[in-house]
């Protein structure tokens, strides 16, 4: 691929991450990656690890959500276009995302239109807000895949720029590309509250 960013310490792209406080555990010291193409296409499967403070592989690699302790340091809501309208469903997500000054990134995500919005958090929200949060849009959005949210342990996704498993194609960042959201972190665990209580006023349900 061209122009492939270099990975940091951090855990991801030289844009998309930063620690949050020198204090809180530090972000993953490696990034998944798969080993296995067919037809000329990577596996939609992450089992290897690479170290960070390497080059960015040329196959695709997924950052973890969390950091070394199991805390949130960035949130992934996954649009599956194979689901459901996924640009419909994640512009309707961003759109409470800005009511609540939610500061964001909005991805397009492989060749079929998949849509990726993440956040990054200047706290650590609990994990079962997290949980919660997830289940309650999914309940309303019906191509949002949750996995990326309910898996502190493995929960991973490929940040802005990084390749997809489909040659050629990229997560690409809406125009105009602007991911300092993502490098400095403004998002408090009460603003995802709020988001949550919105969802249930919504009617969003837990399953």
């Amino acid at each position: 691929r061209s122009a492939s960013p270099s990975v940091t310490a951090s855990g991801a792209s030289a844009g998309p991450t930063k620690a949050r406080r020198n204090a809180e555990p530090p972000q993953r010291a490696v990034v998944r990656v798969p080993t296995e193409m067919v037809g000329g296409t990577w596996t939609n499967s992450y089992p290897e690890t690479c170290k960070t403070a390497a080059q960015a592989p040329d196959s695709p690699w997924a950052m973890y959500l969390t950091d070394e302790a199991g805390h949130y340091s960035f949130l992934l809501f996954d649009f599956d276009a194979k689901k459901g309208n996924a640009k419909k469903d994640q512009e309707r997500l961003t759109a409470i995302f800005r009511a609540a000054n939610i500061r964001h990134v909005v991805t397009t995500s492989g060749p079929d239109g998949g849509r990726h919005i993440w956040v990054a958090c200047a706290d650590s929200p609990s994990n079962g807000l997290v949980i919660e949060l997830a289940q309650l849009a999914a309940s309303l959005y019906q191509s949002l895949d949750v996995s990326p949210l309910t898996n502190q342990k493995h929960g991973a996704a490929r940040p802005p720029f990084s390749p997809h498993r489909v040659p050629g194609a990229i997560s690409q960042p809406d125009a105009p590309i602007d991911i300092t959201p993502l490098i400095t972190p403004t998002t408090q665990e009460r603003q995802l509250r709020d988001v949550a209580a919105h969802l249930r006023d919504m009617g969003a349900e837990l399953p």
